[in-house]
């Protein structure tokens, strides 16, 4: 499935509140002579980039926690699980990640999973309600960053 398909079934999924500011970006640079530009993973709210996904730096520390021997290579994908739980993805570890989400996750999976990016899908998703996310609340504001959008999401 292409990304736009992918990115207007995950915004259809949003609440309308905050699929009208919110936004994902996909940038992909296939021929970049630097093999850590992999691509870029931005969420946008009213034009200006809130969380960047795929900082190449960040992506290069984490294979640096792997050569250590601290993180383990899934079998289908070069992503770790620590950049699950920090929120560092390449393009193609995103796009799995969404898919994922979209056609086999529920939302309290979602929200107990180790993976950042489901719980902020989790949060932003307009089947979550009002008393799901209460009761999440413990576990949101543990995360600063799932903080920034749990505030988009309640006051959109």
């Amino acid at each position: 499935m292409t990304w736009q398909k992918v990115r207007k079934q995950l915004r259809d999924l949003w609440s309308k509140e905050v699929a009208k500011d919110l936004d994902v970006h996909i940038a992909r640079y296939r021929k970049s002579a630097n093999y850590d530009d992999l691509g870029r993973v931005t969420f946008v709210y009213k034009k200006v980039e809130i969380y960047i996904l795929s900082d190449s730096e960040d992506w290069n520390r984490c294979w640096e926690l792997y050569d250590m021997g601290r993180l383990y290579v899934n079998n289908d994908s070069t992503a770790c699980s620590e950049s699950d739980k920090l929120g560092y993805y390449d393009v193609d570890r995103f796009y799995k990640l969404t898919n994922f989400y979209l056609n086999e996750l529920n939302i309290s999976e979602a929200f107990n999973s180790n993976v950042l990016l489901f719980q902020i899908y989790a949060i932003l998703d307009r089947r979550t309600g009002k008393r799901t996310l209460v009761k999440n609340k413990e576990l949101i504001d543990t995360n600063p960053l799932l903080k920034i959008f749990y505030d988009l999401r309640v006051n959109a």
